[in-house]
């Protein structure tokens, strides 16, 4: 039988907001307060979710950040020659000239995580506006972040790539009129970026300025497309798409495949407990599929394979006491038979899953038990269940004399057709009424 997911919880001082893996082991996480003096602190801390008999995850190092700043934001974990790097979204104080909300640490395999340099970046640098995203691409070459401005948005956001290398602005993306970005990744090698606004999907080029800038047209008929608005966005295998479209009046999730024509490959509703999604991450195991990971309103995770069709592997219910903030993946492994998934909530909680995986061919698998193998292990065990149930009432008959009282019977029986009788003997007829009463109970 396929080993089964593994989860180990660890419970910190404060609400969580981002989440990212530096490696297969070690995990960043952040968030804390906010401004002002709620008790609660802004902290970044790195936690080891490598486990062993009689170990659980542990917190290594972290760093206790300004309570006259905002809370972390947003967060990744950039790997560099020179060491690990944290990109983090932090609000300066209100009270600031300027937002340098962009700021970079250094985080050191031992010792304390510091502050390497901060950095305003997007156009507008009010207080209002806050670093929402930031994701790093897949060679850690380039970046993106994304702006937000709190529940009424005095402008559109603004999407900027830069060189990590230098943290140079290569690119400037603004939204029409006053959209927000939902989500934003970045494709492997750092050519292109996606992002989504409630309404529409966008690709755009990280190298070149494009004049016009319209989003994919998706080849969705208005007729059945309902009534909501867009989630998450990532790139998936052989340049697709996958997001997560939220229904209107909270109602619940559809999860989308999109070719970057437009065309909907395939779909999939979230399980029906979800009103929402809060949250996604994506894994590619291969140029073939992508392993997706969504979090509902409900507190709840439910895992996908996404390659043609869309397939539920498994869904987690009840994984943290309040709403679920952030999801991430760790990187596949270069030896090892597991990929890891953070979870983080407002609760102060992170849960990490292990995910069994193995490798064949260069291609990457879930390790799973197909149908046609659970339903014959599934028979199996019904065979099994009738065979002991038949074996435990024939010792039970046999300690209880049921067989001395059968064959009792049947001698009563040859009476009967030599003497009427002895059939009338009230005995007899309450052994017979015994006998059907035990057989229906049996």
């Amino acid at each position: 039988m396929a080993p089964s997911i593994t989860s180990e919880k660890l419970t910190l001082s404060y609400p969580l907001f981002g989440a990212s893996f530096i490696d297969v082991d070690r995990l960043l996480v952040a968030g804390g307060g906010g401004e002002g003096h709620s008790g609660v602190g802004n902290k970044i801390t790195v936690v080891d979710t490598s486990t062993k008999p009689g170990k659980s995850i542990t917190v290594t190092s972290e760093i206790e950040l300004s309570k006259d700043e905002d809370a972390v934001m947003s967060l990744s974990a950039l790997n560099t020659s020179s060491g690990v790097k944290a990109l983090v979204g932090i609000n300066s104080s209100q009270q600031a000239k300027l937002n340098e909300h962009f700021r970079v640490f250094d985080v050191p395999k031992e010792g304390e995580i510091t502050l390497a340099s901060k950095h305003a970046l997007f156009r507008k640098t009010d207080a209002e506006t806050y670093q929402r995203l930031v994701r790093v691409d897949g060679e850690g070459k380039m970046a993106v972040i994304a702006s937000g401005s709190g529940l009424t948005p005095t402008s559109a956001s603004e999407v900027v790539v830069l060189d990590v290398s230098s943290l140079s602005v290569k690119r400037r993306i603004r939204l029409p009129g006053k959209e927000e970005v939902g989500d934003v990744d970045i494709s492997k090698g750092g050519k292109q970026v996606v992002y989504c606004s409630p309404g529409d999907i966008y690709i755009a080029s990280t190298e070149k300025e494009e004049k016009n800038l319209k989003p994919i047209a998706l080849k969705w008929k208005s007729l059945d497309r309902p009534k909501g608005s867009f989630r998450s966005v990532r790139f998936s295998n052989n340049g697709r798409l996958v997001a997560v479209y939220n229904l209107f009046g909270r109602s619940g999730a559809i999860i989308l495949l999109i070719d970057t024509s437009g065309e909907i490959i395939s779909r999939r509703n979230v399980h029906s407990g979800v009103k929402a999604v809060t949250s996604m991450d994506s894994l590619i195991l291969s140029p073939t599929s992508t392993l997706i990971a969504v979090a509902g309103a409900d507190q709840s995770v439910q895992l996908f394979l996404v390659g043609g069709p869309i397939k539920a592997i498994k869904t987690f219910k009840g994984v943290h006491p309040f709403q679920i903030t952030k999801l991430a993946f760790s990187s596949l492994p270069s030896s090892g038979t597991t990929v890891k998934l953070a979870t983080t909530s407002m609760g102060n909680t992170i849960v990490v899953f292990s995910i069994p995986v193995y490798e064949t061919d260069g291609k990457w698998q879930l390790r799973q038990i197909s149908m046609k193998l659970t339903a014959f292990l599934v028979l199996i065990s019904l065979i099994g269940v009738a065979v002991f149930a038949i074996a435990l009432q024939l010792m039970f008959n046999a300690r209880a004399g049921f067989g001395k009282e059968q064959e009792r019977t049947e001698k009563l029986e040859h009476l009967d057709k030599k003497s009427p009788e002895a059939a009338e003997a009230p005995g007899e007829w309450m052994l017979g009424e015994a006998q059907e009463i035990g057989a229906g109970v049996m």
